[in-house]
């Protein structure tokens, strides 16, 4: 467990994160319904990345939802690959002028 917390070297530190933050969600979910929006996830590091995404791919029985939001063509790219995706396109620009009104 020292691994994952940074304090001593080792492989597995990223998957014990992972599986914490799963824990951590499942346990809270147990008492109600729990949702993690994640804003600009392109700019996640990595750890933390894999680590929301592990748990987005594993919380299917539970009453937790995580909700990513990523922006298109921004580098780095996020990937969340085995969570269902829905692309959203942006508006035209006549509907955008009048929805700033």
């Amino acid at each position: 467990m020292c691994a994952a917390l940074g304090v001593e070297a080792g492989e597995h530190g990223r998957f014990l994160v992972s599986v914490g933050v799963l824990s951590l969600l499942a346990v809270v979910a147990e008492s109600r319904p729990v949702l993690v929006i994640v804003d600009d996830a392109q700019w996640l590091d990595s750890t933390s990345a894999d680590a929301l995404v592990f748990s987005a791919r594993c919380l299917r029985a539970e009453s937790a939802v995580l909700l990513f939001g990523a922006r298109e063509g921004d580098e780095p790219r996020f990937a969340a690959d085995g969570v269902p995706e829905l692309r959203l396109a942006g508006l035209a620009p006549d509907a955008a002028a009048k929805t700033a009104r």
